[in-house]
């Protein structure tokens, strides 16, 4: 359960990444515009933040104003009842001073000599003018104590309404510092409410472009983008039900292919190693692909060979058999040895095919990975067979053939071995044929009927497991196969290029 699960999520994911790409413009508007309405989202409450921050400022601001104003007022009131008392205190000081004054000029007139005279008379009339005038000084001495006593209060009010004046002016002085402050909190607030306000009549403006914009493209693209995004996803799954169940049984009305050669002796395939030895007859020459040289005798002649064979320029290239190396042993009457193993890759292991004189073998040239043969001034014995006129060709796409013949050692490499497979007198009588994996056969012997079948579930065709045919043998001989059916290039197999070049590497039989 486990893996269909995985299976299906790594489906979508494929599915998803071939999907990517076309609507990255799209996504990536609508991300834009999405991310622009949630910011400006945003920017309301941030604008009504900044709002009660001014008003909670301009709230501040009105308080001391009501303070300061309070103050004053109270300032105000003490200064007027202040001076109302010491304007009391001057009338009554102005009428203590011209009281005194009356009764300086009485006590002036008595001393004079209509005093002394004034007196005579008095004492005639019995009248004690020294009573009078101890009286005046007495109420002049008590007028000058309430003299003294209301300048020493006047001096008092004075110094009180000083100390409020300087009190409230260090008050006020303080209350104009804090609201100087609070101004500067409001002018700095207002200016935060203005850049944010513009920043949001900024954003609405261009995401209002956007949509605009992206509704005009949606409208003249988003079906049809639509029904290409339904296509990819659903199109190969169509495709795939058409070829497997309307165009892979037309293959039953074919005949199968059979190679008319006359090399039928048997072949020899040695079990596979990670790394074969092989021995080097004076005479002999091997021509290796350099990745899968690793060690040899010293006094072997070794040159560069660019191409495994002039006649197939094109194809030699493709399959990978360009630049090689050429070695051979020159030693009179002595045997040489030399050592291949993949250099690149720990699970490909090795296996040697001893192609006899009258015999052959079709082998895939991409599989090879030396050829030994008996004189290293000969081009190896390389036929290719076209098959144009087969319905098995046009319905497989297969259709060309490399043919190997005797005597020849061909050193071929397969992922976790090679495996022979022999069909022999038995399978003949018994009209029993095998079956295997496309993608594993490396080759067969020409003596063997070779047609494809289709993939026996529809289920493992689908999810990429198998190809659509396999391989059916049939007669008496051998082919070759991988243990590990998964070729180089169906190791990308979600790769789009990589599945046009298997396709064409398919049709030219490498």
């Amino acid at each position: 359960m486990i893996g269909i699960l995985t299976n299906v999520l790594r489906w979508l994911f494929s599915k998803a990444a071939m999907l990517l790409l076309i609507w990255t413009l799209v996504l990536g508007g609508f991300a834009l515009y999405l991310a622009s309405q949630k910011y400006l989202e945003r920017l309301p409450e941030e604008l009504v933040y900044k709002e009660r921050v001014v008003q909670r400022i301009q709230e501040e601001t009105r308080l001391l104003d009501e303070k300061v104003a309070a103050l004053k007022q109270d300032l105000d009131e003490k200064l007027k009842s202040v001076e109302a008392a010491r304007i009391k205190l001057q009338r009554e000081l102005e009428v203590r001073q011209g009281q005194m004054r009356a009764w300086q000029d009485q006590l002036a007139a008595l001393q004079g000599v209509k005093a002394r005279a004034l007196e005579f008379w008095n004492k005639l009339r019995g009248v004690d003018t020294e009573k009078q005038q101890s009286e005046l000084s007495k109420r002049i001495n008590e007028s000058r104590a309430k003299q003294a006593d209301l300048l020493a209060k006047a001096k008092d009010v004075i110094a009180q309404r000083e100390a409020i004046e300087d009190s409230a002016g260090s008050h006020e002085l303080k209350l104009q510092e804090e609201r100087e402050g609070v101004l500067e909190r409001l002018t700095v607030a207002k200016e935060e409410r203005d850049r944010v306000k513009s920043e949001a009549d900024r954003w609405e403006g261009r995401v209002a472009k956007s949509q605009d914009f992206l509704e005009a493209a949606f409208e003249k693209v988003g079906k049809p983008l639509i029904w290409l995004s339904l296509s990819i996803i659903f199109l190969p799954i169509l495709a795939k039900i058409a070829l497997y169940y309307f165009w892979a049984p037309l293959l039953s009305f074919g005949r199968p292919v059979a190679l008319k050669t006359a090399a039928h002796a048997p072949i020899r395939v040695t079990k596979t190693a990670v790394a074969q030895q092989v021995v080097l007859e004076t005479g002999e020459s091997a021509t290796i692909q350099h990745k899968f040289y690793q060690a040899s005798d010293e006094d072997l002649i070794k040159k560069t060979k660019f191409v495994f064979s002039w006649k197939y320029p094109f194809s030699c290239l493709a399959a990978g058999l360009f630049l090689l190396t050429r070695v051979t042993n020159r030693v009179p009457g002595a045997q040489r040895r030399l050592t291949l193993s993949s250099q690149t890759d720990a699970e490909v292991e090795m296996a040697v095919v001893e192609v006899p004189e009258g015999g052959a073998v079709v082998c895939r040239p991409s599989f090879l990975a030396a050829l030994i043969q008996n004189s290293g001034d000969e081009e190896p014995r390389v036929r290719s067979h076209w098959r144009f006129f087969s319905l098995h060709a046009w319905i497989t796409l297969q259709f060309r053939y490399f043919e190997f013949r005797g005597p020849v050692k061909l050193v071929v490499w397969a992922y976790r071995g090679v495996r022979a497979e022999r069909l022999t007198v038995d399978n003949v009588q018994e009209g029993n044929e095998r079956r295997t994996n496309q993608l594993a056969t490396i080759g067969f012997t020409p003596s063997l009927s070779y047609r494809s079948r289709r993939s026996e579930t529809f289920i493992s065709y689908l999810r990429d497991h198998n190809p659509l045919f396999d391989d059916l043998f049939s007669g008496q001989g051998v082919f070759l196969c991988q243990q590990v059916s998964r070729a180089e290039h169906h190791r990308q197999a979600g790769n789009f290029w990589a599945k046009i070049w298997n396709g064409l590497t398919k049709i030219i039989g490498l």
